[in-house]
C-alpha cells in the first residue's frame, strides 16, 4: 500500500515534525494547500499566505494525513466490494494493516507525546507544536483503525489492542454494569480472597488499567458484567458455591481464583473421615463441574487454560491418589505383601494435556504410530507426565483426544514446524 509511505516520511525521513521546515518546503505546504482548498470535502483555509509558518505546517499536516486515509480506505473498499479480491488474501491484508497502525499507536504513546500529555492525545493545543503534529498522526491510525472496524469487521485479528479511544468508550458503555457489581460484591458473603480477585478486576477495569487492552478482552469484560448482574438478580438465596461455579461457567481463569478453588477443595476434603467420603465429594464436584457449559469462547486469560480444564484434571488426580490410599488402607496385616515393583520412570513433556491428546491424535492418524487409542493413551499415562499435571489420567487424555481447540492446533503445529527447522538444519550441514 503506497500511502503508508507518507508514515514512513514522517518517522523516518524528511516529513519529520521535528526537523525545521526549509523554505522549499513551506512553499511545497501553500501549493499543497491551495491545491486542495478548492476540492469538495476538505477544509478551505482563507488568506493561506498570510498564515503563521507553524499554523501553516500544520494544517499542511492535517490535510495530508486527511487524504491519505481516505485514499487508504477508498483502495481497501474497492478491492473487496468492487473488484472482488480473494477473500483470504484480503483478509491477510487487513489485518497487516490493522497490526501496522496498532505497532504505531504505541510507537506514538512511547516515543513522541510527552506523558503528560497522554490522557489529551486525541486534543491538539493551541500551539500547532511538533506534539500537536504527531498527535494528528495518532488520531489519523485511531480513524483509519475504526474504519477497518465498521467495514472490516469479519477480517480483524480479535488480539489486536484495542485504541484508547474505542477503549474509553467501552469503559464508559461498561461503568454502570461494573458499578452495580461492586456493590453487589460489598454485600455479598463470601471470603475476602475470592471477594479481592472479583473487586480487583472491575475497579482495574474502572480505572482504565487495562495495558494491551485487546478486542478479545473487551468481548470477555462485555460477558463478565453481563453474568454477574444476572446472577445477582436472581430471587434465591445465593452462597459462595453457587458463586464459584459462575466463575468456572464465565471462564474467570486468574490464577488467584484458581488457587482458591484449590484450597476451598481441600478444606472440605480434610473434613471428611474416610477415603471412601472424600471419593464421593471428589466424584461429586468433579461431574458438576464437567457439566458445566461455558457461557461464551473469551477467557479472562487466554494464555492460560479454562478453570474447567485445570479444575477437572486436579480433581481426576485427587480421585487416582485417593483410590490408591484406599487400597494401602485396605490391604490386611499379615496378608503376604506382593512381589515388589520398582515404580516406572516419568518423563516430562512440554505440553499440556489437551495438547498432548493432540499430539497422539496426530501421530496415530498419520500412521507414525501403530497402536490402538486406549494402549496409546495407557502408554502415556504410564511413561509421561506435563507441567500441570504430574499423573495424567487416560480418562483425561479420552475426553480432550477429540476437542481440539484452535490455541491448542497452534501449539502444536508451532512444535511440529521447530522440528521441520531442525531437520533443514540438519540437510544444510549435511550439503556443505
Amino acid at each position: 500500500m503506497e500511502q503508508l509511505s507518507v508514515f514512513y516520511r514522517i518517522f523516518h525521513a524528511d516529513l519529520s515534525p521535528d526537523i525545521a521546515p526549509t523554505l522549499t518546503q513551506k512553499k511545497a505546504y501553500k501549493e499543497f494547500l491551495n491545491h486542495y482548498s478548492g476540492v469538495p470535502g476538505y477544509p478551505i483555509f482563507k488568506e493561506i499566505a498570510l498564515l503563521p509558518d507553524y499554523l501553516l505546517r500544520f494544517h499542511y499536516y492535517e490535510l495530508l494525513l486527511h487524504k491519505i486515509v481516505k485514499e487508504i480506505e477508498v483502495e481497501l473498499y474497492q478491492k473487496v466490494f468492487v473488484r472482488g479480491e480473494n477473500e483470504q488474501k484480503m483478509k491477510s491484508e487487513v489485518i497487516k494493516l490493522q497490526r501496522y497502525i496498532g505497532m504505531h499507536l504505541i510507537k506514538i504513546r512511547r516515543d513522541f507525546i510527552p506523558l503528560a500529555e497522554h490522557q489529551n492525545i486525541l486534543h491538539c493545543s493551541e500551539a500547532k507544536n511538533e506534539v500537536d503534529i504527531y498527535k494528528l498522526v495518532y488520531r489519523s491510525f485511531v480513524d483509519l483503525h475504526e474504519y477497518l472496524e465498521a467495514t472490516f469487521r469479519h477480517y480483524l485479528d480479535e488480539h489486536i489492542v484495542v485504541p484508547c479511544k474505542k477503549r474509553k468508550r467501552f469503559v464508559e458503555e461498561e461503568r454502570p454494569k461494573a458499578e452495580l457489581i461492586l456493590d453487589a460484591m460489598n454485600t455479598f458473603d463470601i471470603n475476602s480472597k475470592l471477594k479481592e480477585q472479583v473487586n480487583g478486576t472491575i475497579e482495574r477495569f474502572l480505572s482504565d488499567g487495562f495495558n494491551g487492552f485487546t478486542y478479545v478482552q473487551m468481548h470477555y469484560c462485555s460477558k463478565f458484567n453481563k453474568e454477574l448482574n444476572e446472577f445477582f438478580k436472581k430471587p434465591l438465596p445465593l452462597d459462595e458455591k453457587d458463586f464459584i461455579l459462575l466463575l468456572i461457567q464465565i471462564n474467570f481463569n486468574r490464577n488467584g481464583v484458581l488457587q482458591y478453588i484449590f484450597a476451598f477443595l481441600t478444606v472440605q476434603l480434610e473434613q471428611k473421615e474416610n477415603h471412601c467420603k472424600r471419593l464421593e465429594l471428589l466424584s461429586f464436584y468433579l461431574k458438576s463441574i464437567n457439566r458445566i457449559q461455558h457461557s461464551s469462547s473469551f477467557a479472562y486469560n487466554e494464555k492460560l487454560f479454562s478453570l474447567k480444564e485445570q479444575l477437572s484434571d486436579w480433581l481426576e488426580e485427587k480421585i487416582q491418589d485417593t483410590s490408591l490410599e484406599d487400597i494401602k488402607v485396605k490391604n490386611p496385616i499379615g496378608m503376604k505383601p506382593e512381589k515388589y515393583t520398582p515404580p516406572i520412570k516419568k518423563y516430562q513433556v512440554n505440553f499440556s494435556v489437551p495438547e498432548s491428546a493432540l499430539l497422539l491424535r496426530a501421530l496415530k492418524n498419520t500412521g507414525i504410530v501403530d497402536m490402538p487409542k486406549e494402549e496409546l493413551f495407557e502408554y502415556f499415562s504410564t511413561h509421561f507426565y506435563t507441567k500441570q499435571a504430574p499423573n495424567v489420567s487416560t480418562s483425561s487424555l479420552g475426553k480432550k483426544y477429540h476437542d481440539p481447540s484452535e490455541k491448542n492446533l497452534r501449539t502444536v503445529r508451532e512444535a511440529f514446524n521447530r522440528c521441520l527447522s531442525y531437520l533443514d538444519e540438519l540437510e544444510k550441514k549435511q550439503l556443505r
